[in-house]
């Protein structure tokens, strides 16, 4: 609704202009009708219940690594997607020339769609750089890295008729989210592990300008109207150092 609005209001200025000119007699959009009721949310963050569940499955405790989830590329997406708040075809298009460091700060992962031609990215700001938290490595990330010598970081991922890399993996993880770790609401999808992170960083007290270059948003700002992989790196990695999930059992 709230969009709606903008645009239409858009719409209201042309036409007044033409009716200014004479070019017209009426404002067509003077007959739109636009909901003004806050719609429902449709996806919302998870509790730490909810990460325990998922991270005391099968596929954490059992070594259950399917093929239908991609093989390891199940066990590490989740987690990445907790402790980075990235979007799920940003993670599983990764390569090993995108986990790279930075001097005298460590490791960080460079979501970017500039000379990758097959990457899909949201929407330019969704170029950024994203420090490893120290729990990504302390589970041992950086070794799947360096196991890979090139190419994509999880390699049983099957592109989907779309062209995406994540198509099939989300499918699979809403149907083992369901019947496997028993998480039934329906508003609890892959997507939650990022509402998760923001919430997580405003909790902890990360600035909003932190935490929307690590999460790939944009403000109104003009000073936000740039690359988020312009950001400095020190704020970022400080961030990290804050980001905490109290309760979490990993």
């Amino acid at each position: 609704p709230v969009t709606s609005k903008q645009k239409i209001g858009i719409l209201k200025t042309i036409f007044n202009s033409a009716i200014n000119k004479e070019l017209l007699d009426k404002n067509p959009t003077d007959y739109f009708k636009l909901p003004y009721k806050r719609p429902h949310k449709p996806r919302v963050g998870f509790t730490t219940d909810d990460l325990n569940a998922i991270f005391h499955s099968a596929i954490y405790t059992q070594g259950y690594l399917p093929l239908g989830g991609g093989r390891i590329a199940c066990y590490w997406l989740p987690l990445l997607a907790l402790f980075t708040g990235a979007r799920l075809e940003e993670l599983a298009q990764l390569r090993v020339s995108d986990i790279k460091i930075a001097k005298g700060l460590g490791h960080y992962l460079v979501i970017s769609d500039l000379g990758n031609p097959s990457a899909h990215l949201k929407n330019e700001h969704s170029r950024r750089n994203i420090p490893l938290h120290p729990v990504l490595i302390a589970c041992g990330f950086l070794r799947h890295v360096a196991e890979r010598e090139s190419g994509y970081l999880f390699r049983d991922l099957k592109l989907n008729p779309r062209g995406k890399r994540s198509g099939y993996f989300s499918n699979w993880f809403s149907g083992y989210l369901r019947k496997k770790v028993g998480i039934t609401d329906t508003r609890k999808v892959f997507h939650s592990f990022r509402h998760t992170f923001k919430d997580i960083c405003r909790k902890v007290g990360i600035e909003e300008d932190v935490h929307d270059a690590l999460t790939g948003h944009t403000s109104a700002g003009a000073s936000r109207q740039y690359g988020n992989d312009q950001f400095p790196f020190e704020p970022l990695f400080k961030a990290m150092e804050k980001f905490d999930i109290p309760g979490l059992d990993l």
